[in-house]
């Protein structure tokens, strides 16, 4: 299900088959864009998934905004929750690293999950 798209950003989500909710997010998660993002975290946050994977391999750009959005998210999910950011682009975990916020998100990478 498709839940925001604007100016070539997307927002998809569907359950992969054990519960967890798989959110994917494609295009710039910028200051436009980052209000949908909470939107959708705001959906699902009743859905009673076991984890919420934001796959974000697709995301082109990643400023302060997209930031603050997936800090939003973290607070919002409900405990016993756990949001996991799959894949981060090589932006993402820029502005992840350089903000010193790497440490704040649980990472998978290629099926391999870290606690940073």
């Amino acid at each position: 299900m498709v839940a925001s798209m604007a100016d070539g950003f997307a927002v998809s989500f569907g359950d992969d088959g054990d519960g967890t909710t798989v959110l994917t997010i494609r295009g710039d998660l910028d200051i436009a864009t980052a209000p949908g993002l909470v939107a959708t975290f705001d959906e699902l946050s009743g859905s009673g998934a076991p984890a919420i994977v934001v796959d974000m391999r697709q995301v082109t750009f990643m400023d302060s905004s997209g930031l603050s959005a997936l800090l939003v998210a973290g607070r919002r999910v409900p405990p016993g929750t756990r949001l996991v950011l799959r894949r981060p682009s090589e932006q993402v975990l820029r502005v992840l690293t350089l903000t010193g916020m790497l440490d704040s998100f649980e990472i998978e990478d290629d099926g391999i999950q870290q606690r940073s």
